[in-house]
């Protein structure tokens, strides 16, 4: 009898700790579900052994088990015992259980029942790019599997109206709107369901992505890796940028239409070559960036000094100035553009002109 009011003791014990017990996540799962099974041991010590009355038993204690276990994550923040723990950096893990997991963002802790929610921690995971992700990956695939990667590349591929591709790159010579060299034996597939508009991004466009890498599967020589539970974030690297252009050798002030947009019509005087550079390696053509809505007019003129007459406005740059006529057009030309210049006037036997820019 005393033996066994002991193991009792201690089996109840081995159940108690792990709710004490905050870290060293997989000692606490072991440690109770050995106290389950010791209690279920024990009441079937010595009696005449039935498999589904025994199994029975131990579903019930774990049922009770896990209803505790539960009722303290959702309204004392505990961390869940009957949960599997997988850390993705210093300051985010997760707690992956029965029909719930949990979020531990820097010790807050975010529940998420289903699994029905994305990524839900504040994107400041540390960056990985994606070609040491496609160089690393494959020799040593179970140290990233099910964690939570920040990964910032190029797009690839866009599939559908939920998922985003992304490759191994190198860069090449003809690196002119953002276009590089795939590397196409390692494709990241992130899988955003209907959380974003995907129809605003082009292939070679750079963007950040936050997933967790779930599994990977090779068809034919690619092998493709799925990123689930995906957010996409806002790249910074189109937020500045510098204007480069060449000055005519002649200036007739001729006016040459760079791209119409649903707003504006964008013309240049005396100006060519004109380019918008973001970085040494993501240089665009002005016309490409204005025509795609990657750069607006009020992106253009922010930070410029502004002046205007009642019909003209003019847009005063450190190089450039951007005259902003009555109609929807607009002229980017050098210092020398103003408000008395007359070349708003000759819109109406422009209009006709094809769409030109000199090399």
């Amino acid at each position: 009898m005393k033996g066994k009011l002991f193991l009792v003791t201690l089996s109840l014990i081995l159940i108690i700790a792990p709710f004490w017990i905050k870290n060293y996540q997989f000692l606490r799962l072991i440690l109770a579900l050995t106290g389950l099974i010791l209690l279920t041991f024990i009441l079937f010590y010595k009696k005449k052994k039935n498999i589904f009355k025994i199994s029975f038993v131990f579903l019930s204690f774990f049922l009770e088990l896990f209803l505790i276990d539960y009722l303290l994550v959702s309204f004392m923040d505990m961390p869940p015992i009957l949960a599997l723990k997988i850390t993705s950096s210093n300051t985010m893990s997760n707690y992956v259980g029965i029909f719930y997991r949990t979020y531990n963002c820097n010790n807050t802790q975010i529940l998420d029942h289903f699994y029905r929610e994305p990524y839900l921690c504040p994107p400041n995971l540390d960056q990985v790019s994606i070609n040491y992700l496609a160089n690393s990956i494959l020799t040593n695939f179970s140290s990233f599997s099910q964690k939570f990667f920040n990964i910032q590349g190029k797009i690839s591929s866009i599939q559908g109206t939920n998922i985003l591709e992304l490759q191994g790159y190198e860069q090449t010579s003809d690196n002119l709107n953002g276009r590089v060299l795939f590397h196409n034996t390692i494709t990241i597939q992130a899988d955003f369901g209907s959380r974003y508009d995907l129809s605003n991004y082009k292939v070679y466009d750079m963007v950040n992505v936050i997933g967790r890498i779930s599994h990977k599967k090779k068809i034919g020589d690619t092998t493709y890796i799925y990123l689930k539970d995906a957010i996409l974030l806002e790249n910074d690297l189109y937020e500045t940028y510098e204007l480069d252009y060449n000055e005519e050798n002649v200036c007739d002030n001729q006016l040459k239409l760079i791209s119409e947009t649903n707003e504006y019509n964008f013309y240049s005087s005396c100006l060519k070559d004109m380019f918008i550079r973001y970085d040494n390696e993501n240089i665009y053509e002005l016309s490409y960036v204005l025509t795609d809505r990657r750069m607006t007019f009020d992106k253009l003129t922010n930070n410029m000094y502004k002046v205007s007459d009642g019909n003209l406005t003019l847009y005063e740059g450190n190089e450039l100035n951007i005259l902003k006529c009555q109609t929807n057009n607009v002229i980017i030309g050098t210092k020398d553009l103003n408000l008395t210049s007359k070349l708003c006037e000759e819109f109406d036997s422009l209009l006709t002109n094809p769409l030109s820019e000199d090399n």
